[in-house]
């Protein structure tokens, strides 16, 4: 996802106010504020914004404007997803990848440092990162499954304030949904069959049956 899509629309409405007719020019901020609204990134971005209210005050403490982690349980999930980041980056290094490569990725990906250290981003990477969130969404669903957290959504919160997901892919059950919650549980059934850091959560069974995703499962 490209971070400066609302910023670049902003510049394109700008440029079409001095160029078209005025009723041309608000027919095209019109179709930028529709398409922006529709834009993955701005899903994302409400969807963090209204789990944060709706989050139990035991994983996430509010001071203004400013989200905390609550001890003990956020603190306990959060270690949990951190574990499971690490995990899974390190089984991929011993898999064939170099921890530059993974690093690069997840760097690439939005997060500020990889698993390793790294601040670099890198071409390509996509598969890694993948699997490094698929590792958040099986260990989210255990999470779950152990009423630690009461929706998927808590996640993805914890998710971003505790290890630093980038806030514009919504956390990771909201990125897998993104992504298509079928072809990631197809994804994870493989890599399974390597390495427990990818069993489907039953949430992600359940996930898939609903065209809402994650959101149903939050509502039933």
């Amino acid at each position: 996802m490209n971070p400066e899509h609302a910023l670049n629309r902003i510049v394109d409405c700008v440029e079409a106010a001095a160029l078209l007719p005025f009723e041309a020019g608000l027919a095209f901020e019109k179709d930028a504020f529709l398409r922006s609204v529709a834009h993955p990134q701005s899903v994302a971005f409400r969807h963090v914004f209204r789990a944060e209210r709706s989050i139990d005050r035991s994983l996430i403490e509010r001071d203004g404007a400013k989200f905390f982690l609550a001890a003990p349980t956020g603190t306990m999930v959060v270690q949990r997803l951190k574990n499971a980041m690490n995990n899974a980056a390190q089984h991929i290094v011993e898999a064939g990848a170099s921890r530059e490569d993974v690093d690069a990725a997840m760097v690439g990906y939005g997060f500020q440092r990889g698993p390793f250290g790294g601040t670099q981003t890198g071409i390509g990477g996509g598969q890694i990162s993948r699997q490094i969130v698929a590792a958040l969404v099986a260990e989210g669903g255990v999470c779950l499954d152990q009423n630690l957290v009461k929706r998927p959504a808590d996640i993805d919160v914890l998710a971003v304030h505790g290890i630093g997901f980038p806030c514009r892919t919504g956390g990771p059950m909201r990125a897998a949904q993104t992504d298509g919650l079928l072809g990631f549980r197809n994804d994870m059934r493989r890599w399974a069959e390597h390495s427990d850091l990818w069993a489907v959560p039953d949430v992600l069974n359940v996930a898939v049956k609903h065209a809402a995703g994650f959101d149903a499962v939050s509502d039933l």
